[in-house]
């Protein structure tokens, strides 16, 4: 999931790098990517 930070307009802040938006560790997910793609072969 990502997380969203709204500004005063209710939009969505654009000032912060896509990769930091997202919940969770990056390492783990990147694991679990890497772990599917090898099933899929």
């Amino acid at each position: 999931p990502l997380l969203y930070e709204l500004g005063d307009d209710m939009m969505p802040a654009e000032d912060i790098p896509l990769d930091s938006r997202y919940l969770g560790d990056p390492e783990a997910a990147k694991a679990a990517a890497e772990a599917v793609a090898r099933q899929a072969g």
